[in-house]
C-alpha cells in the first residue's frame, strides 16, 4: 500500500474549511489502512492526532515562512512518503514542499481549496502575480494533478487551467451529526425567527448584507434576530461597532467561536443558516449545516448549484430585496421548511460522506502510483 503526506500551511480552526477538509481526508484515508501523515503549523484551536500529524513553528506568521526544524522535518517526511498531497496556495510552507518534492521526484496532488481563484488572487494582486511568475509558475508545472472541490472552483481558478485535475467535494464524517437535544439553545429566542451564520468575519463573506437585512426586516416586522458566531478579533469589533452606529445592536448577538461539535445541534436549532459570501469554493459550514439538518439559504455567489439542484437549500441572489423575499416566504411556509430540512439531510447522506468519498481519493492516488 502507498503513503499520503498532507500538507498545508496552517491547521488553526479559525483558518475556516481547509483543517477541518483535511481532517476528514486523513481520518478516511486512515480508516482505510492508507499510511497518512499531516504537515502544518498552528498556535489556536487544532485539530491534533499526534501519531499522525506534526504541528510545527512559523518564523513570519504572515506568510507562514517556516523554521528550520520544521523545514528539516519536511525534507524528511516528503523523503519517506509516496505521494505529498500540498493544500493551499500563496505562502512559504507549499513554495518549500513543493520544491522539496520535486527535488526527490515524487508525486505531487495539489488542492487550492480556492487560493487560486480570480476572487482570492484579486487580494495582494501584484505582489501575488511577482510572487507567480519569480517562484510559482515552474513549481505549478511539476504538479501531477490538482484537486478541485467543485466545477465553479476549476472554472474560477487562475494559472491551472492546463493542469490534469479531479473534482471530489468535501466530505464528512456523518456520524458526528446524531442529536440528542431538543431544546433550542439559550442564544436563541422563541419568541424571533433566528437567523444564524457561524465563520470568519472577513470582508468576503459580505456580513455588511446581513446587518442590512436585520434591518430592513424588522422595520417592517420587529420578528428577526441574527446571531454571528465567530473568531474574535478586530474584524468581529469592527461588525460590532457599525451594529452600534446602526442602531441595531439589540436585534444582533455576537457570540464567540465554537469549534467543537456542539455546533452542529447550533446549526440544526436555527430557524434559518444564512451566507451571503461573495464568493465560497465549497464552503464547510454549509455542508455542516446540510448534515446538520439545517434550513439553509445561500447566494448563487457560494457556489450552490449543486446542493440548489438536489433542494437541499434556498439559493437566491446577492441583492438585499431578493434575499428578504426568501426568508418572509420560507418564515410563513412551515411545510416548506420541514421538506428542505428533510432534503438537505439527504444531500449529505448521498453526496457527503467522506467514507464513500475517501474511495474515490484512493482511486486517484493508485492512478498516481501505477
Amino acid at each position: 500500500m502507498f503513503s499520503v503526506l498532507h500538507i498545508i500551511n496552517k491547521f488553526d480552526l479559525s483558518q475556516g474549511g481547509p483543517p477541518r477538509s483535511i481532517n476528514s481526508i486523513i481520518k478516511g484515508l486512515k480508516s482505510k489502512g492508507v499510511k497518512t501523515h499531516l504537515i502544518s503549523t498552528g498556535k489556536r484551536k487544532i485539530i491534533r492526532d499526534k501519531k499522525t500529524s506534526y504541528i510545527g513553528d512559523n518564523i513570519i506568521e504572515r506568510f507562514s515562512f517556516p523554521s528550520l526544524l520544521l523545514i528539516i522535518y519536511l525534507r524528511k517526511k516528503i523523503k519517506e512518503y509516496d505521494l505529498i498531497h500540498i493544500h493551499c496556495m500563496w505562502n512559504f510552507i507549499t513554495t518549500i514542499s513543493l520544491f522539496l518534492a520535486i527535488f526527490y521526484k515524487k508525486k505531487i496532488i495539489f488542492s487550492p481549496h480556492g487560493t487560486m481563484d480570480k476572487n482570492n488572487i484579486k487580494n495582494n494582486y501584484f505582489l501575488k502575480k511577482i510572487y507567480y511568475f519569480l517562484i510559482e509558475k515552474r513549481n505549478i508545472k511539476k504538479i501531477d494533478v490538482v484537486h478541485f472541490l467543485s466545477n465553479e472552483e476549476k472554472n474560477n481558478s487562475q494559472y491551472l487551467s492546463n493542469k490534469k485535475y479531479f473534482i471530489i467535494n468535501n466530505g464528512l464524517d456523518l456520524k458526528k451529526f446524531k442529536f440528542i437535544r431538543k431544546k433550542k439553545f439559550n442564544i436563541f429566542n422563541k419568541n424571533k425567527f433566528n437567523i444564524l451564520n457561524l465563520g470568519r468575519f472577513n470582508k468576503i463573506k459580505g456580513l455588511d448584507l446581513q446587518l442590512d437585512l436585520i434591518r430592513k426586516a424588522n422595520r417592517e416586522d420587529d420578528s428577526y434576530r441574527l446571531i454571528l458566531i465567530g473568531p474574535n478579533g478586530k474584524d468581529k469589533q469592527f461588525y460590532i461597532n457599525k451594529t452600534k452606529k446602526m442602531k441595531i445592536e439589540k436585534s444582533i448577538i455576537f457570540v464567540p467561536p465554537i469549534y467543537s461539535e456542539k455546533r452542529f445541534e447550533i446549526m440544526r436549532n436555527s430557524d434559518l443558516v444564512i451566507n451571503t459570501s461573495y464568493y465560497e469554493c465549497n464552503s464547510m459550514t454549509i455542508l455542516e449545516a446540510l448534515a446538520s439538518g439545517s434550513l439553509v439559504l445561500a447566494v448563487d455567489n457560494a457556489n450552490v448549484n449543486h446542493q440548489y439542484k438536489h433542494k437541499a437549500l434556498v439559493k437566491t441572489k446577492r441583492n438585499l430585496n431578493e434575499i428578504l423575499k426568501q426568508i418572509n416566504l420560507l418564515k410563513k411556509n412551515k411545510k416548506k421548511q420541514i421538506k428542505i430540512r428533510k432534503n438537505a439531510i439527504n444531500y449529505s447522506k448521498n453526496f457527503l460522506n467522506i467514507n464513500l468519498l475517501t474511495n474515490k481519493y484512493l482511486e486517484q492516488y493508485k492512478s498516481l502510483i501505477n
